[in-house]
């Protein structure tokens, strides 16, 4: 994995500043955080995104490319300082500074985390029953 912070000189208000990629040996995204000038910051991964930050729909280019162009501004930066940045984002706030959770935040997170996996699959269980009960569609009903 490589992890990716980009910054972005720019005058839109509706875009980032800055971007964090984790990208895998293929150069796809595999998660993605946007801060934005105003301070707030949206997220993507292959299971949820926050706002209009999604994943790329292509491969990342390489550093080269993306510092040839001069609005962009692109370095390597380390796992640590990704996932600092990813779990600020997420809603996940260290218990210090030195970004150790506490057993509290962990369980917290678990709980979300297994909730939007409940009601994904609820909806998904739902549309498939939907599915069967209307096999011709809703045309006749």
């Amino acid at each position: 994995m490589e992890y990716l912070k980009v910054k972005w000189q720019h005058h839109h208000a509706d875009e980032p500043v800055e971007i964090y990629s984790e990208i895998n040996q293929e150069r796809w995204e595999i998660r993605k955080i946007e801060l934005f000038r105003d301070g707030t910051t949206s997220y993507a991964s292959p299971f949820y995104h926050t706002g209009n930050t999604w994943l790329a729909e292509a491969p990342i280019p390489e550093f080269s490319e993306i510092n040839a162009d001069s609005q962009f501004e692109g370095e390597l930066i380390d796992r640590h300082d990704f996932e600092r940045v990813w779990s600020i984002s997420s809603h996940l706030v260290p218990d210090s500074l030195n970004t150790e959770f506490t057993e509290e935040h962990r369980v917290s997170q678990r709980k979300t985390n297994y909730s939007f996996l409940c009601e994904t699959l609820c909806i998904s269980v739902k549309l498939c029953v939907t599915v069967l009960a209307y096999p011709k569609g809703f045309q006749n009903l």
